[in-house]
């Protein structure tokens, strides 16, 4: 797919490290365009990809750092810091409130994991909190949040929501949190203690907080990114930061391992391929060097919907199934989509019928 000058600039300074390919890349579409684009489009793109605040970090490293662009972006910039430091006090004080009742909880996408993996929690645009607890302590989880001020946002009983999600919604004023006790669904299956085997403890601000390990945040992230059908391109932003930064110390091995264990090998392989070809990366590691059959069709998807904003979700995704592990796979999503299990129609429609 031919990208226009002001699409590849904004593709190419959202990445939170980008690499010395891109850079070099950004200087040349200078060169060649004459440092001319359209303020307006570029505007544009960046609300459909929501990843403003990393063009006003990164744009300063190129060319196209210019004033009367720049109190604009930095303008953007400080409002979503401002944001993330109060979504991100708030996440400290729920966690503070759940440990008090006796609740482990893992802080996952958000101000806190853009601080830890970009350094600066500004970086990344979040709405959410999002938690991840375990099965057995989800009510109990509810109940903490409720003397916090929280309370749950679907009409359906939590049985249901259990059955057919994996994760419910609380809110307070301005503050959503989605209480996770699975992080995948649907189109993979994971046991809930999967993601807690190899949790650590990490130092925050002054206090302890629990981590997913760097290869199962990662997993997380690119099951997300396929669920979402691989747009808008903020929620790329934290799986850069995971591969791109030294200092997480990313473990290919055994991220390929654990993608081997949840079926998802082949979605694992397309995404590093696709973030290789797409932000010019240079991916560190090894990884299996077999390539997924339409790779290039589906990147071309990807960035198509990257910056359009219509496009058909439901054919996007059914090809993205492609992606799947083995035909029986993509069968069973398929059909799982045209004949749901009861509680996944009840809350599609929300029926509520379970308490």
């Amino acid at each position: 797919m031919k990208l226009t000058p002001e699409e590849h600039l904004v593709l190419l300074l959202s990445h939170p490290f980008p690499s010395e390919r891109a850079l070099h890349a950004v200087a040349g579409l200078f060169a060649k365009t004459g440092g001319k684009s359209d303020p307006a489009e570029i505007d544009r793109l960046l609300a459909l990809c929501q990843t403003g605040p990393l063009l006003y970090r990164n744009i300063r490293q190129t060319p196209w750092n210019r004033d009367d662009r720049q109190e604009q972006y930095k303008f953007t910039y400080i409002a979503h810091l401002s944001s993330a430091e109060a979504r991100l006090r708030e996440t400290l004080a729920v966690l503070e409130g759940l440990g008090s009742n006796g609740i482990k909880a893992i802080p996952l996408k958000g101000p806190i994991a853009a601080e830890l993996l970009l350094g600066d929690p500004g970086l990344y645009r979040s709405s959410d909190i999002d938690l991840l607890v375990r099965p057995e302590d989800v009510e109990k989880a509810l109940a903490s949040l409720a003397g916090q001020g929280y309370a749950r946002t679907s009409p359906l009983g939590l049985k249901d929501e259990m059955a057919g999600s994996y994760h419910t919604t609380v809110s307070k004023e301005t503050f959503h949190i989605e209480l996770h006790w699975n992080l995948v669904m649907r189109y993979f299956d994971a046991d809930p203690g999967f993601w807690w085997d190899d949790a650590q403890e990490t130092d925050y601000r002054g206090r302890k907080i629990l981590q997913l390990s760097h290869e199962k945040f990662l997993l997380y992230l690119v099951f997300r990114l396929f669920s979402k059908g691989f747009l808008p391109l903020k929620f790329f932003i934290l799986a850069l930061g995971i591969i791109s930064n030294q200092n997480t110390a990313l473990d290919w091995d055994r991220f390929m391992r654990y993608a081997q264990e949840l079926k998802m090998e082949r979605l694992a392989i397309f995404t590093r391929d696709l973030v290789r070809d797409i932000f010019l990366m240079d991916i560190p590691g090894q990884f299996p060097h077999r390539s997924i059959f339409g790779h290039g069709l589906l990147k071309n998807m990807v960035l198509e919907g990257l910056f359009e904003p219509r496009i058909n979700t439901h054919i996007r995704m059914a090809l993205f199934l492609s992606l799947l592990d083995s035909p029986a796979a993509i069968l069973g999503a398929l059909l799982r989509r045209l004949f749901p299990t009861p509680a996944e129609v009840r809350l599609r429609y929300t029926s509520p019928l379970a308490p």
